[in-house]
């Protein structure tokens, strides 16, 4: 493809002899000449160019003059200047405005090698400001996906958010529940106490002081095995009585609203090691202060159904319950020598579901406390329960 050569120059003479100058070196070329800035004008816009070559002093205008207009337009071409005779300070303000070379008349030689030498720049300019405008669109590309990749998870971050938010409000409303359930339940086994104390127990009293009666009225004459018949019904309801005591104690232990937490449990575990074999240790700071409570009944609810569950599952033989007050914390921890379990799988001892933990969980948590949980395989279990004191 021929090289399309704008020539700026007002003698049609000079622009033949660089123009076969340039054929002569292996130049293919098409070109126009111009000698006013009206006809450069229309040049630059009537047709595109390869390079522009200008002589320096024209009658019209200077090559200067001719440069500005070609950078007015926005135009990246190779322009090199020729002139007659031009001085240093000259030549160096027009390689300073922008002219890639300067060429004497005198000595045309050079102009083909300084024309291949700037095309190729040029070229090279070009490819560039090419690279670059790629670059451009490809981080507007860029910007514009991580625009909408970031709105995008701004939606789904808002629908997590959101999800979270109720997830956090259906726990607490749980939480609110198990609390009320237990308060519940501990309310209808006082109640129940209660009840069995001072309904069916002042019954069995009256019944036993009636049979009682019955009995000295009948000694003289009665039969003998109608007497042995009385004497068991004596014997059934002082056994009914006990029974319905050991329930009461279970419900309510009186021991833990008379005397406190920790007469509570030694009284407790003395029924538990009687019961089972499994001996417990209570290691505990003499001077418990009272408590609330809630927060009393919840720590001795925690103690039965932990030992509860070493009875059922740990394959123990001794149970550590220790009772510490530490920097305003109630430190309560029960520890088994039994066979212990994996964390992993936590969640599937104690009653085949991990209710035992969960109740426990729930406990603590219900009066303010933090619930842990530590074992390991063949290590047994610890369980530590943190409560906040108040002054109560």
């Amino acid at each position: 493809m021929p090289l399309r050569l704008l020539v700026i120059e007002d003698s049609k003479a000079d622009a033949q002899i660089l123009v076969r100058e340039l054929r002569k070196e292996g130049f293919d070329l098409e070109f126009i000449r111009v000698d006013t800035p009206k006809e450069l004008q229309a040049a630059l816009d009537g047709s595109s160019w390869d390079a522009v070559i200008s002589d320096y002093n024209m009658p019209a205008f200077s090559g200067l003059d001719a440069l500005q207009i070609i950078q007015s337009s926005g135009l990246d071409l190779p322009f090199i200047l020729v002139t007659g005779t031009i001085g240093e300070e000259k030549a160096v303000a027009a390689m300073k405005a922008g002219a890639h070379d300067f060429i004497l008349k005198g000595n045309f030689p050079r102009l083909a090698p300084a024309l291949k030498r700037e095309l190729r720049e040029a070229e090279m300019r070009r490819e560039r400001q090419q690279t670059l405008e790629d670059l451009r669109r490809a981080h507007e590309k860029l910007e514009l996906r991580v625009q909408r990749r970031t709105a995008e998870l701004e939606v789904v971050n808002e629908e997590l958010q959101a999800q979270i938010d109720g997830r956090i409000r259906i726990e607490n409303d749980l939480r609110g529940c198990a609390i009320r359930l237990i308060d519940t339940e501990e309310n209808l086994k006082k109640k129940l106490a209660t009840e069995l104390h001072d309904e069916i127990g002042r019954d069995l009293t009256v019944l036993g002081i009636n049979l009682v009666i019955i009995k000295d009225s009948l000694k003289n004459d009665a039969p003998e095995n109608l007497l042995e018949r009385v004497e068991d019904s004596g014997r059934l309801i002082e056994a009914i009585s006990l029974t319905i005591r050991n329930i009461m104690a279970m419900l309510r232990p009186p021991v833990l609203d008379d005397y406190g937490l920790l007469a509570a449990l030694r009284w407790h575990t003395g029924l538990f090691t009687k019961r089972t074999g499994i001996a417990v240790t209570i290691q505990a700071d003499e001077l418990i202060p009272r408590m609330m409570e809630e927060k009393e009944m919840a720590i001795f609810r925690i103690a039965q159904e932990a030992l509860i569950n070493v009875a059922k599952h740990a394959a123990s033989r001794e149970v550590t319950i220790t009772i510490r007050i530490d920097n305003g914390l109630l430190r309560f921890t029960i520890i088994d020598d039994g066979k212990g379990f994996a964390p992993s799988s936590s969640t599937n001892i104690h009653d085949g579901s991990g209710l035992g933990l969960k109740i426990m969980r729930e406990r603590a948590e219900s009066i303010g406390g933090n619930f842990c949980l530590a074992s390991a395989p063949g290590k047994g279990i610890s369980i530590t329960v943190e409560i906040p004191l108040e002054a109560e």
